[in-house]
């Protein structure tokens, strides 16, 4: 069992027994699409409860297409195909969200940007047939304006539903940030976390905005900042999640030169950026004065066992492997590394990180893309490629591990991440 220990302000992970250790453990994934059937699967999710069909969203073409479970084969009508999207870098379909009462209301939401370079996210209904949407019920929700250009644009892009009832949105900012410091002004809405009532609507003059901002928003209603904003100071937060037992929020925030690192959802919080990459200072001066969060976990660009160059944030584990339940599962775009955790809600501390060493029956998972969930909580895997793994058993054993290969730091800190003043890549992989 790993405890955290801090020294001197920082953080640090010790094993319960010398030599350090580290679980170096197996993951046992099953290929259940091959490449050729999906054009470049960015995000996978299943309405709740749906026990035999998994949606995956197609980034360059729009197309939400349907896995059934039951014959392990990809329809080949699509459930809806998103139009007018933009196709520079990392421009495209992002996410699917569907309503909490979809069973009754047959609501869903997706995210795009489109040719104008603007981030849009549209509601959608489903038709008579469960398997097809209603194009014509499309209904934009929320548009934003993106100032950078294509090449340098991030977006985020993912939305999902909180145990609140509220849709969550990332939104991307740029490389850098040379243009206008976006992250660290809560009104330009990038480089932010959103949250909004897609069913009500405080614009009813604004055809491309119709969604209500909740009143206990952390900056509703006052002179400074969006309504909307729920945390800011993000670079490109490309995939978040929510824990359905705990509750917990996490926030992937893909980085630019050195880190990586995770961000544990708090209302009003700060992330740092461009001011700081991580813990670390990135561009001083520009988080000045500012209170702002540190990292949850952040580890360094490289090619050690806890390395990696960008960040792919994941889900939590709640699924039919007993020995996974809990675990918080992301890994590493360009070196396509599985790691995972268990996260403590009452205590705000990490635990348990794992190393996972794949064994694949078909193909390579080299560029991990997106994590995704099926009804029943099981994990699924996607490579840009087209490939998708389903996550089907697992072997756990502590093995020693040399000293070089732990995370030297980690940014392993209490609830919400550590919280003080400071003083003055495409598709996760840029």
């Amino acid at each position: 069992m790993w405890s955290i220990v801090k020294y001197a302000g920082a953080a640090f992970l010790l094993s319960a027994a010398m030599p350090l250790s580290a679980f170096a453990s197996t993951l046992t994934l099953e290929r259940v699409v091959a490449p050729g059937t999906l054009a470049q699967p960015v995000h996978a999710t299943s309405p709740d409860g749906d026990p035999t069909r998994v949606f995956f969203v197609e980034r360059q073409t729009g197309a939400i297409k349907i896995f059934d479970r039951t014959t392990n084969s990809v329809s080949a009508t699509p459930f809806l195909t998103i139009g007018g999207l933009g196709n520079v870098n990392e421009q495209g379909a992002y996410g699917l969200a569907f309503a909490p009462d979809y069973d009754t209301s047959g609501k869903f939401y997706v995210s795009f940007t489109n040719a104008n370079d603007e981030y849009q996210v549209f509601e959608y209904t489903v038709s008579g047939d469960p398997n097809i949407a209603d194009a014509a019920s499309a209904r934009a929700i929320l548009t934003i304006p993106h100032p950078a250009d294509g090449a340098q644009a991030h977006y985020g892009g993912w939305i999902g539903f909180g145990p609140d009832g509220l849709l969550y949105v990332t939104t991307g900012d740029s490389n850098g940030d040379p243009i206008n410091d976006n992250s660290q002004q809560r009104d330009s809405m990038l480089g932010a976390v959103l949250r909004i009532d897609p069913t009500g609507d405080d614009f009813a003059s604004d055809p491309l905005q119709n969604y209500s901002t909740p009143g206990d928003n952390p900056f509703a209603g006052g002179d400074a900042g969006d309504d909307a904003v729920y945390a800011y100071g993000l670079r490109n937060p490309y995939k978040a999640a929510f824990d359905p037992v705990s509750g917990a929020f996490f926030i992937a925030d893909v980085g630019e030169d050195t880190y990586e690192e995770i961000n544990l959802g708090v209302s009003g919080a700060n992330y740092g950026w461009p001011g700081y990459e991580g813990d670390q200072p990135f561009l001083p001066g520009l988080s000045d004065g500012e209170a702002v969060t540190d990292p949850l976990y952040q580890y360094l660009h490289g090619a050690g066992v806890f390395e990696g160059q960008s960040i792919t944030g994941g889900e939590f584990y709640h699924g039919d492997i007993a020995e996974l339940d809990g675990h918080y599962f992301f890994g590493d775009f360009v070196q396509g590394k599985v790691w995972s955790f268990l996260y403590d809600a009452m205590s705000g501390t990490i635990s348990e990180l794992f190393a996972w060493d794949l064994v694949i029956d078909a193909g390579l998972l080299n560029n991990l893309v997106s994590f995704g969930l099926d009804g029943d909580g099981n994990l699924y895997l996607l490579d840009i490629n087209g490939s998708v793994f389903l996550v089907t058993g697992a072997n756990i054993s502590e093995v020693p591990l040399p000293a070089a290969a732990m995370p030297i730091l980690v940014g392993l800190m209490g609830l919400g991440g550590a919280t003080r003043r400071r003083k003055g890549r495409g598709l996760g992989a840029g």
